[in-house]
This record gives C-alpha cells, sequence and structure tokens, in this order.
C-alpha cells in the first residue's frame, strides 16, 4: 500500500538534504592576547524521533480497527480508495470522527542556522569584557494543521458543513513542515576572575525572538507536533510574533567574596583558633536578576468570527481578539493590570480572524536578588565541616505571575499568583551543616 501512493516503506522519504557546513574564525587584531575578534555560522539538522515517527507504528497491535463489508449485486459497498461512498454517510456518527495524525508525504528535518560576531578585551586587573551578537535562524518547524476545514465565510460552520473536503471526517491533522523562527540577541558580559578573595559575573542580554511555531495563543514552544491543530486558512505567518518565554531585557549579575578576616587572609592573620572559629573564614555570594516581562497573548474562547467552526471542530478553541487600543496601563495593578477597553470580541460569521497580534501585551517583570552566607571548618587533617545560611529572594520582592489573558473572561487583568523559577518565589531561608572528609 505505500508503494500504492509513492512511498517507500518506512512511510517516510529519505531527507537527503541534510549537509551541514560550518566555519569558524578568530583573529587578534592587534598582535598580542588583549584582544580577541571571533565569529561562525553553522547549519545544523534538528532530528524528529518521538511522537512524530515512533508513534506511526507504536499502534500497530493496541489499537486495530475493523471494518465490515459486504457484497451487493453491484459490487462491494467499499472499494479502494473510496472506502467512505456517499451512502454511508447516513450512518449515525459518519463525518464526527477526527483523522490523527498523518506525516506530510515529503517530510523533511526542520534546520537550524546559528551565527554569532564576538568582540572580547581583557581590561586588566583580572577584568576581561566580551560583547557579542548571537543569532539563529529555523526552519521547516513542525506544524499540525486540519486539512478538513472550510474557508472563511460569512454564511456560518453549521450551512457549510458539507462542503468540508472529506466530509466523512471531523478534523484531518497532519504533521507539516511550515513555522519558523528567528532569535537575534546583544550579549554583554562582565568578568573578573578570583583575586583578593573576589569573583564576578554581570551580564546583559538585550534579544528578540520571533516565531510562528507556537499557534495563534502562544504559550510554552511546541513539542514535535506542533501548536495544536493550526487552522489552516489563517495560516503560520499569521501567528509570528514574540515569545513569551525570551525576554527583551535581561541581566544576571553572580559575586563570591571571600571575607578577608580570620587565619591567612588579609586581617587577623594571626588571631587565636577560639576566635577565628567564629570570625574567621566567612564567605558570601549572591546572585541578582532583573529581567522585563514575558510577551503575552490576549484571546477568548467560545466564539467563531471566521465561520470556520474553530469552537466546534477542535482546532485552536482559542483565537485572538480585536485590539482597537494599546493594552497596557501606565499604573498596572494587581486587580488591573491591562486594559479590558483595548480589546473587542468579533461577532460571529464576519468572514476573518481577530486583528489582536501575537505578543502584543506585556506581563510583569521579575526581580531578585538571592544570598548564601556560608563558612569551613577544618576538622582534622582534610575533613571539614561546612555551614550555610541560603536567602532566597533576600529582600522579599513581589514578583507577580501572568495576569489572565481572556478577555472573555470577567477576571481578565487579573493576577492570582506570583512567579516561582528562577527563585523569584516569595523568600525562603535554608541551613545547611555539611561534613566531608
Amino acid at each position: 500500500l505505500a508503494n500504492d501512493v509513492g512511498l517507500p516503506e518506512a512511510l517516510r522519504k529519505t531527507d537527503k538534504n541534510n549537509v551541514n557546513p560550518r566555519l569558524g574564525v578568530a583573529w587578534r587584531p592587534f598582535g598580542d592576547n588583549k584582544t580577541v575578534i571571533r565569529g561562525g555560522v553553522g547549519s545544523y539538522t534538528v532530528p524528529l524521533y518521538g511522537s512524530v515517527n515512533y508513534s506511526l507504528v507504536a499502534t500497530v497491535t493496541s489499537d486495530v480497527p475493523v471494518f465490515f463489508n459486504q457484497t451487493t449485486p453491484n459490487g462491494f459497498a467499499i472499494t479502494f480508495p473510496n472506502v467512505f461512498p456517499a451512502a454511508l454517510r447516513a450512518i449515525p456518527g459518519a463525518g464526527s470522527q477526527d483523522f490523527r495524525r498523518a506525516n506530510q508525504f515529503d517530510l523533511s528535518d526542520p534546520k537550524t542556522i546559528q551565527w554569532s560576531f564576538t568582540v572580547e578585551r581583557d581590561l586588566g586587573g583580572n577584568m576581561g569584557l566580551r560583547v557579542s551578537y548571537i543569532g539563529n535562524k529555523s526552519d521547516n518547524i513542525i506544524v499540525s494543521p486540519d486539512l478538513n476545514q472550510i474557508q472563511p465565510n460569512t454564511t456560518g460552520y453549521a450551512a457549510l458543513i458539507n462542503t468540508r473536503p472529506f466530509p466523512d471526517w471531523n478534523v484531518v491533522a497532519s504533521r507539516d513542515n511550515g513555522a519558523h523562527s528567528r532569535y537575534d540577541g546583544l550579549q554583554t558580559e562582565l568578568t573578573r576572575r578570583l583575586s583578593k578573595g573576589l569573583t564576578l559575573d554581570a551580564s546583559y542580554t538585550l534579544a528578540r525572538q520571533l516565531s510562528d511555531a507556537a499557534g495563534a495563543v502562544p504559550g510554552n514552544f511546541p513539542a514535535e507536533n506542533g501548536p495544536s491543530l493550526l487552522n489552516t486558512f489563517r495560516g503560520t505567518q499569521d501567528d509570528y510574533g514574540p515569545m513569551p518565554f525570551t525576554r527583551r531585557h535581561r541581566f544576571v549579575g553572580t559575586f563570591l567574596y571571600e571575607l578577608p578576616f580570620g587565619r591567612g587572609r588579609t586581617f587577623g592573620g594571626s588571631m587565636g583558633r577560639g576566635l577565628d572559629v567564629l570570625a574567621g573564614g566567612w564567605d558570601v555570594a549572591g546572585i541578582v536578576l532583573f529581567q522585563s516581562g514575558p510577551f503575552l497573548t490576549p484571546f477568548f474562547s467560545g466564539g467563531d468570527p471566521s465561520g470556520t467552526g474553530a469552537n466546534v471542530r477542535g482546532f485552536t478553541s482559542n483565537t485572538r481578539p480585536d485590539q482597537v487600543a494599546d493594552g497596557s496601563l501606565s499604573d498596572p495593578t494587581v486587580t488591573r493590570y491591562f486594559d479590558r477597553a483595548a480589546f473587542v470580541i468579533p461577532a460571529n460569521n464576519i468572514g476573518r480572524f481577530g486583528n489582536a497580534a501575537v505578543g502584543s501585551l506585556i506581563g510583569p517583570n521579575t526581580k531578585v536578588f538571592s544570598m548564601t552566607l556560608g563558612k569551613s571548618f577544618t576538622v582534622v587533617g582534610t575533613s571539614r565541616v561546612r555551614f550555610e545560611a541560603a536567602f532566597s529572594n533576600l529582600f522579599n520582592v513581589e514578583n507577580l505571575g501572568f495576569p489572565n489573558r481572556n478577555v472573555r473572561s470577567s477576571q481578565f487583568g487579573l493576577i492570582t499568583d506570583t512567579q516561582t523559577v528562577d527563585q523569584a518565589a516569595p523568600r525562603t531561608v535554608q541551613f545547611s551543616l555539611r561534613y566531608t572528609f
């Protein structure tokens, strides 16, 4: 059967275009070790495993549908390739079942091109500065279109349901190449190697990541199946916008400082052992994080402005509204972080989708300072006891979570939780005592 439709026995044509050249260059423009310029570009293939390939053979024994055929005076009732003749459409339930999922006949592996340009300078005093431009571009990312849709219209899905390309099925989903992603980032890093008990690293990133691989209402970056059942007539290009997990601005600073008090250090090098146990040998480490808020997308559910049945067919039931104003507020609060009046839910069956863009809202930023105070005690020989007091989010800054983005909800713009990643949750204190030997 595979040969009958032009496929090999493996059900997937071999992708013979996975050639990945790479080039890297380093240059010392002044002939010394103070300044180095580096650059590079490379092509990478993203292999497809998991649900794209393995699921095609995962149910050969556990899910075997059975069909009964019968002869009639005119021959068999069901004949290949038309195994769903018009007469069968009178059967209750016909046209309500989904066909999920097939793979595109000429499916190819997604490909990523990465490039970078870096200038690095030794500033002296164990200090170094690095400035980099980092970029990458991915194509042929997997999406899951619904192939059994009707065109946007002003008549309504119920009246045009029999004009579907495959009226014997509801959703006909496939895995196709079709989405793209582009990342551009300016990264600046200042480092100090350990000297006089102090080491530090401070970095700032100005970044932008645009993609249409996450569907009409992006959340997390999708897995191999792609976003949940794209609307084919909307097209991935209409979902192209900033991704919520890449912040525009991000600063991270870390440091470790060995306090200069105690035996073997700058001050109190001759203090007695008893006093050294209390006052000497302490160190403090910390991390500072400041980042702008995530790009968020307003949405609503339960409507069908395009007339394509989005609210009943199961594909992209969340869709974007019309946006008539900015949506952000000059003084946002926990109960009203966005401007509800900036969004309007389009009427049903107007033959188009909402015009609000992906990533048109920006959520709360993140501010974190965490610190660890520690001291090591030598017991005997090489055995040591290490005491630490770790303060996560030391100043207990309230980092607000994601606001509600459902414009149909009375809680639109309401924040009901706080952030938990990057130690942004409410302050915690942890004490530890470790013995090594």
